[in-house]
């Protein structure tokens, strides 16, 4: 019995020090990878008003006088982020303001450039979306069938990572560190890819923020070693500061 304890004592000792490493790591780096990123006013749903030098936005019902361009959404009330991307890593933290309805339902991700914009859009990885989805109250993912996520209270704040190179898309919560979901083997094709958004609800307005979490040392900026086997290396969960 006392072999057996100081094996699991063991065990666990290294399993601390890896994850250690790995925050270490991921510390050093998000400041590398936190990029400012806007909304693309020629790609926004006629319903979806742009504010605050297009950081935010919110839904209308009623359809604005815009320029019907092959580049603007016209069925789904999606828009891009203006900022594309094709490699290295790119972390963007989106926020929501006001208060989640029990009918509210938007989305977060990143999308193919030849992401189709006119008429119906099935919003999923086969369609050059990888996103995640508020929706009713819980958090799912836009795949068929869609995997259903129990985060309570639901984030009102969370870091969309991309990682280029490794095909990943990753989502954090950014009110407590801790990775909610991340798209594996994302199929980009070479392609460019941009932050997308969906907002289907009037009751909170969709913001991004770029500011680094407050508590990371300034020292975090340098140069840092890598651990052995970094794992998803993209966000440090002290994300979770407030701004």
């Amino acid at each position: 019995m006392f072999s057996f304890s100081l094996s699991f004592a063991a065990k666990e000792r290294a399993i601390f020090e890896k994850q250690a490493a790995e925050l270490a790591w991921r510390r050093c780096l998000l400041p590398h990878n936190t990029v400012k990123v806007t909304l693309d006013p020629d790609t926004a749903h006629p319903q979806l008003v742009l504010l605050e030098d297009n950081t935010s936005m919110r839904l209308e019902l009623t359809w604005q006088a815009v320029p019907n361009n092959p580049e603007r959404f016209d069925c789904c009330c999606c828009v891009l982020g203006r900022e594309e991307f094709r490699e290295g890593k790119h972390c963007w933290k989106v926020e929501l303001r006001g208060e989640l309805e029990k009918d509210s339902n938007l989305a977060v991700g990143v999308a193919r450039a030849s992401v189709k914009r006119k008429g119906g859009i099935n919003m999923s990885p086969e369609e050059g979306i990888w996103a995640l989805q508020y929706d009713e109250g819980q958090i799912m993912t836009l795949t068929s069938p869609p995997i259903c996520f129990s985060v309570s209270p639901v984030p009102m704040r969370i870091w969309v990572c991309l990682d280029y190179s490794a095909q990943q898309v990753s989502f954090i919560n950014a009110d407590d560190g801790k990775e909610i979901y991340e798209f594996t083997g994302a199929s980009f094709n070479g392609e460019s890819i941009h932050p997308w958004f969906w907002l289907w609800t009037s009751s909170v307005q969709l913001c991004l923020r770029s500011s680094m979490p407050q508590n990371l040392s300034p020292a975090l900026g340098g140069s840092c070693s890598s651990p052995d086997t970094p794992a998803s290396p993209l966000l440090d969960p002290s994300g979770a500061a407030q701004e």
